[in-house]
């Protein structure tokens, strides 16, 4: 029997809601100060690094109850080994907020304790993500899993998550401290990587709730495994031959607006869809008194 919740899942989300707050806290300080957002030492990392680790938290939180679902439910105590390994990240991701307080570049020197104790728990970081990533993506596209939209939503998700922010992430870390055409190609594709865990899953959500047809929404969430796919094509091989994106031969440009077309197209099409909405008011509706069984 599939139960809602357990402890660590509840603290996985009350980690997300912290990251969250503690990004908003960082985007208050810079709306006061005014200060520039340039730069590897400013307000900008952690501002960007909080939110997108937020967002991933309450993702994974609900991404895990999905994995007790279907003909071959995954153990508890393998579901348990995601949730602690996936909150070893934290003392790694703390880094990025520490830099910018004592304006260390950590990231890029050995040179102090500070930057050996940083540059250990980011190695760290990125060794349990990646393990957590890669067993959770695998996990997923088990036989016997959740066969609906959101089950191949979340499938597809992981999947473009784990090329374009496991993947890259370690290639982004290569390169870092060199900036330049081939950092920046890295940046967009990790960008959408970071949050495609979160646009597939609610695409087949907003279409599931539009009572479309399983293979509609399948072709669509196809579609929208494309427009990744093409983004991160686009982008590697700007990447690959370190060149900016105004250099961009037709064919990567046409690749890249193919990508941003298919994801407006897509979206408009599921927001002007029935039935999502009603949905979502029940869903965060708090029941009255009325409503309470006892």
């Amino acid at each position: 029997m599939q139960r809602d919740s357990d402890p660590t899942q509840r603290l996985t989300f009350g980690v997300g809601l912290a990251l969250l707050a503690i990004s908003g806290l960082h985007v208050v300080l810079w709306l006061v100060t005014g200060e520039s957002l340039a730069g590897p030492l400013s307000i900008r990392r952690p501002i960007l690094f909080f939110f997108s680790a937020g967002l991933l938290a309450l993702t994974f939180g609900l991404t895990l109850p999905q994995l007790r679902v279907g003909e071959r439910p995954v153990s508890e105590a393998r579901i348990r080994a995601l949730e602690l390994g996936f909150l070893a990240l934290l003392p790694g991701l703390s880094m990025i907020g520490l830099q910018y307080w004592l304006g260390s570049e950590s990231h890029f020197h050995g040179t102090t304790p500070l930057d050996l104790l940083s540059n250990a728990l980011t190695i760290a970081a990125a060794i349990a993500y990646t393990a957590v990533a890669v067993e959770l993506t695998r996990l997923l596209w088990r036989r016997g899993g959740r066969d609906d939209a959101l089950g191949w939503g979340l499938r597809l998700g992981w999947a473009l998550h784990l090329v374009a922010t496991v993947g890259v992430g370690w290639a982004l870390g290569a390169n870092e401290g060199a900036p330049g055409p081939r950092q920046q190609a890295l940046f967009r594709m990790h960008a959408l990587g970071a949050h495609s865990v979160q646009l597939l899953p609610l695409l087949a959500w907003l279409l599931s709730a539009s009572e479309l047809e399983r293979r509609a929404v399948l072709k669509r969430l196809a579609l929208a495994l494309a427009g990744g796919t093409l983004w991160i094509v686009g982008w590697g091989w700007l990447a690959w031959r370190q060149l900016a994106v105004q250099d961009a031969p037709n064919g990567v440009a046409v690749m890249l607006g193919a990508a941003v077309a298919i994801g407006a197209l897509l979206a408009g099409d599921a927001l002007r869809r029935p039935g999502w909405r009603p949905r979502l008011v029940r869903a965060c509706r708090i029941p009255g008194p009325a409503h309470r069984p006892w």
